[in-house]
């Protein structure tokens, strides 16, 4: 499994870079237009069930509430840091990149 590893606002996570060579989260990204709450979904996907009740947690802990345009934001961040070399060579990665 690809992992980078990135900072945003203040949380750092870990990131499956191999979700960018899975159908279905590519079929989940064709329905963000409609659906945005589907962000969600993305984001379970790239950083795990566990790794999303971390960042929900810490941002509910700092906002009060886990706010919808911070897990936009946080999916963006994901795609912008998006290699596609990186799901495809197997190798693991250590990046820090702040926001």
């Amino acid at each position: 499994m690809a992992k980078k590893h990135l900072l945003y606002d203040g949380y750092e996570f870990d990131v499956d870079m191999d979700c960018f060579d899975d159908v279905e989260f590519f079929e989940i990204v064709d329905k963000l237009e409609e659906q945005p709450k589907l962000n969600i979904d993305l984001l379970k996907m790239a950083i795990g069930e566990d790794g999303y009740k971390s960042f929900a947690d810490y941002f509910k802990k700092r906002d009060g509430k886990l706010k919808m345009s911070v897990v936009m934001s946080f999916v963006a961040k994901i795609f912008e840091e998006s290699d596609p070399k990186d799901s495809a060579s197997g190798d693991s990665e250590k990046t820090t990149q702040k926001s």
